[in-house]
């Protein structure tokens, strides 16, 4: 489990006046609120050290412990706004946690190795790329890994099929498809028209067939007259 410390200031609570000012000098405003505190904490942090150290897709993962006035709080990430273009944070929303508390957040999925059906053509499509756990801070995983190797065309792994620590709890729904091999679009295509040409060819032997049949049925009728 990656765990960080990071140090935050104190800050006034303002509107996007004071916001704006924050990013001017290069610090990103934040909050932090939970559990042991009376109030919310209006904080900032440096850009600079959010960038270096929180990467916005295992933002949810691991615990910050947060520096402010010269006191220490164990957090998560619970809330992270960032622009889509530049990448700017524009503000953070830390939450405190009790160490002896189970704690409600998610952990990535990771994929390891070539899956079989890839060999054959089949295109590897993962569906689901986290999941929800709850569990105590010191034993959250930094995240689930599986084996995709021995999956074919066709095959799938769920939520249900995952392993993870006993000291974890899943809160996923375990019906759900986390990855599966499929054929690819042009291929599924192919088939697909191949199957419908063929079930045409089949119709149009049929109707020949009837049709003999019925040219047979009048030549006989012709013979008894």
């Amino acid at each position: 489990m990656k765990r960080i410390k990071l140090e935050a200031r104190l800050r006034e609570p303002g509107g996007k006046g004071a916001a704006r000012r924050l990013r001017s000098e290069e610090r990103v405003p934040a909050v932090l609120y939970g559990q042991g505190l009376d109030e919310s904490l209006h904080i900032s942090l440096s850009h600079f050290d959010i960038t270096h150290n929180i990467r916005p897709h295992e933002a949810h993962n691991f615990i910050i412990d947060l520096e402010v006035n010269e006191k220490s709080h164990p957090t998560i990430i619970v809330d992270l706004q960032q622009d889509p273009i530049t990448e700017e944070y524009y503000h953070i929303d830390f939450y405190r946690i009790s160490m002896d508390k189970p704690i409600h957040t998610k952990i990535p999925i990771l994929l390891e190795g070539t899956a079989q059906g890839v060999k054959e053509g089949g295109v590897v499509e993962q569906t689901l790329r986290e999941v929800e756990i709850s569990c105590l801070p010191l034993e959250m995983p930094d995240a689930i890994s599986i084996s995709i190797e021995h999956l074919e065309i066709g095959d799938a792994i769920h939520v249900s099929d995952l392993e993870y620590p006993d000291s974890v709890t899943l809160l996923t729904d375990e019906s759900e498809t986390v990855v599966n091999v499929r054929k690819p679009r042009v291929l599924a295509a192919l088939l697909e028209e191949e199957a419908a040409e063929d079930e045409e060819g089949l119709e149009e032997g049929e109707e020949g067939a009837e049709g003999e049949e019925g040219a047979e049925g009048e030549e006989t009728a012709d013979a008894e007259e």
